[in-house]
């Protein structure tokens, strides 16, 4: 009687912290990768970073007089607990993984 009213009790608990993974947030989720994979696919490969396009990265990794040339991401992937369906409120993230080109490593 008392494993019923525990298993009851925990089984609320995870409806009130579980993630409705519906097939709108999985939309919603989806657009929004291909949003970010689409406006890092249209920056120029080669584009040089310079202090005046992005000062206070620059200035906080203490790299003013390093010139930078942007390379586009080998992948870009969900990961992380969205990716498994374990994400729990209130805090909703979805984590990406983005492997860097092998000209980097």
């Amino acid at each position: 009687m008392e494993s019923d009213s525990m298993d009851l009790k925990v089984r609320e608990l995870l409806k009130e912290v579980t993630l409705n993974y519906s097939p709108t947030l999985t939309k919603h989720v989806n657009d929004t990768i291909s949003a970010i994979k689409d406006t890092i696919d249209k920056i120029p490969d080669e584009l040089k970073v310079t202090t005046d396009e992005a000062p206070s990265f620059v200035r906080d990794i203490g790299a003013d007089k390093v010139k930078f040339k942007f390379k586009k991401p080998a992948s870009i992937e969900i990961g992380g607990s969205y990716a498994i369906q374990c994400i729990v409120k209130p805090d909703t993230n979805v984590d990406l993984f983005i492997r860097l080109p092998k000209v980097l490593v």
